[in-house]
Parts: structure tokens; C-alpha cells; sequence
């Protein structure tokens, strides 16, 4: 399992619905976050199955992002553009659980910074 990053056991397309005006404001939550919020479970066990084949996590991270865009990719089209805010939303919350000082500004800066904040404080059911 990948380090502090089970959190989103929240997977609740009706939760996700109704926290979105309180989350995201009167404009509504991204729809590309809610793609990366349904596949962040195979996107997490696909992790795992990298890293226990003794992939180092960045690189187990990045390929789990492939294959499962690539799967999903087979059942919906999702343009490269959208496959690349998931990726980089998916990715950004190992930086965000766990940031290394130096990097705090340019994570801040980064143009996905407000989808993977808001991604990571997504709430969990009761």
C-alpha cells in the first residue's frame, strides 16, 4: 500500500454531489475531479501491485495512473488533456500528505494545486 494515501475511502458519488457547493463554491466541482475520485480506488491498487513488484513509488505511481486511464479509456473517451488533470491530481497527493519545505512554494504555485487540495479534503462517510 502506498504511505498515507488510503484517506479516500470516502468514494461517495452522492457525498462528492452534495459537499459540492460547499467545497467548490456555486460553480460546482471540476467533472474531471469526479473521474479521478471514482478510479482513485484502482488507481491505489494498482500502486500496490507495482510496489510490491519493487517498483520505486514515484515510477509505481506513475504507471498505475497509465493503466488505469488506459483501462477506463476502453469503457469512456477521456481526452489526453482530461487524463493528464487526473494524473496530476492523483499524484500531487503524496506531495501533499507529505511536503519537503523547499518544495511548499512551487507545490502552491503548481496549476493543479486547488484540484488536489480540494481532492485530498474531500470528506470521508460517517
Amino acid at each position: 500500500m502506498t504511505p498515507g494515501l488510503r484517506h479516500t475511502e470516502f468514494i461517495s458519488v452522492g457525498g462528492l454531489f452534495s459537499c459540492a457547493n460547499e467545497w467548490f463554491g456555486p460553480s460546482g466541482a471540476n467533472p474531471l475531479l469526479f473521474y479521478a475520485v471514482l478510479l482513485w480506488q484502482p488507481f491505489l491498487e494498482r500502486c500496490d501491485f507495482y510496489l510490491s513488484k519493487g517498483v520505486v513509488a514515484a515510477e509505481a505511481r506513475a504507471q498505475a495512473g497509465l493503466d488505469v486511464l488506459k483501462r477506463q479509456a476502453t469503457r469512456t473517451i477521456i481526452p489526453r488533456f482530461a487524463e493528464t488533470f487526473i494524473r496530476e491530481v492523483w499524484e500531487m497527493q503524496t506531495r501533499l500528505l507529505q511536503p519537503k519545505p523547499q518544495q511548499i512554494e512551487a507545490l502552491s504555485g503548481h496549476a493543479r494545486f486547488r484540484a488536489g487540495f480540494d481532492f485530498l479534503l474531500l470528506p470521508k462517510p460517517i
